[in-house]
């Protein structure tokens, strides 16, 4: 038997957990994690359905957690001592752009995503840290803009085998295209966050390989950038139930994921029993793919460096317009104090709405 521990009871949680109970074909337990027990027992109840639908043999239960500090979730998963972990939780939704518009979100799609990354890390080191301290031999996996949390886990020290979504997502649109056009070939594609629009600059594209051959991303990703962010949900969920069942089972299997063992952005990878290694194109170095992220990594707003974090581009201007409390470079040991002070100017910023944006609060 193998059991899936899933952090979260958002809409990612959900399809990742609908999509297990589709697709199993092993038995495996599944066990959702929650603040609200009504959520967590309607995620449970729709996919035991789901399951038992297909025949699949999944089973599902609920536990609810009001708070989600490092000693809580480590309690269960001392409990549960899953086979994986995948966290789909963050402190700062990606849809309160839509749900809750305010000069908050104005401030961030203005600086850029990478501003975020403060409250990404915030309960990603917390699971993280649970998953090392209590079952240290369960395989972390993050959902939360893994593109650059995953690098900041590293930096602390914290084991993280991998993200979801992503590079993930605009690898499989890439392949959905090719099989549309009958081009065969092995996939091979180096991308970013960044990539799931297309990138201002045309030369900060995402590199593509279809049988060793460089071949142009735009044709490949068009289509999939103009689906809306909560469709694109669709994918990110079954493409992360597959991942789960990949990593931990016997076969050999080639995929794409974002931040494998800590590095920035996102790479063609093997992954299987327990193990991930890096699967790039003949002549494409580990340097180079790093450094290739590296470059994405300061056009989404935030880079993350060995032991620094450093906002870049647009949010570089605007931070320091906060007040003088949100540094633009510091390092990982500060991120806890810059989460604070961060948290107080979205507080102040939330209150106002996205027609009365302005930068300084303080």
């Amino acid at each position: 038997m193998t059991d899936f521990l899933v952090l979260g009871s958002g809409s990612l949680a959900r399809v990742v957990c609908y999509s297990l109970a589709a697709v199993a074909t092993r038995p495996i337990r599944v066990t959702v994690v929650g603040r609200d027990a009504s959520v967590v027992g309607e995620i449970g109840q729709v996919s035991r359905v789901r399951a038992a639908t297909g025949g699949n043999p999944v089973t599902f239960r609920g536990i609810t957690l009001p708070t989600w500090r490092t000693e809580d979730l480590a309690s269960v998963v001392a409990e549960v001592v899953p086979d994986a972990v995948l966290l789909c939780a963050s402190t700062q939704s990606p849809w309160e752009g839509t749900a809750r518009p305010s000069a908050w979100t104005e401030f961030t799609r203005r600086a850029g995503f990478g501003v975020t990354l403060p409250f990404h890390v915030e309960l990603a080191e917390a699971a993280a840290r649970a998953v090392a301290e209590a079952a240290p031999d369960s395989l972390f996996l993050n959902a939360a803009f893994p593109d650059a949390v995953n690098p900041v886990l590293s930096a602390l020290g914290i084991p993280v085998f991998a993200g979801i979504g992503n590079v993930a997502v605009l690898a499989a649109a890439a392949r959905a295209r090719l099989a549309e056009d009958a081009e065969a070939g092995e996939l091979a594609m180096l991308a970013h966050h960044l990539h799931l629009h297309a990138p201002a600059n045309p030369d900060h594209e995402a590199v593509v390989y279809v049988a060793g051959k460089r071949v142009p991303a735009v044709p490949l990703l068009e289509a999939q950038r103009r689906v809306r962010r909560q469709e694109a949900n669709q994918v990110t969920g079954l493409s992360a139930a597959r991942t789960l069942f990949d990593v931990v089972g016997d076969a050999t299997v080639h995929t794409h994921l974002p931040g494998p063992m800590g590095r920035p952005g996102g790479y063609p990878v093997t992954v299987g029993s327990r193990r991930i290694a890096l699967r790039l194109p003949a002549g494409v170095t580990e340097d180079d793919a790093v450094a290739a992220n590296q470059v994405w990594a300061e056009q989404d707003s935030v880079s993350v460096e060995r032991d620094r974090i450093r906002f870049t581009g647009a949010a570089a201007t605007m931070l320091p317009e906060l007040g003088p409390d949100v540094p633009v470079e510091f390092p990982v040991r500060d991120l806890a104090e810059v989460r604070a002070a961060l948290s107080r100017h979205r507080e102040l910023l939330r209150g106002r709405g996205p027609d009365d944006f302005r930068t300084r609060v303080v």
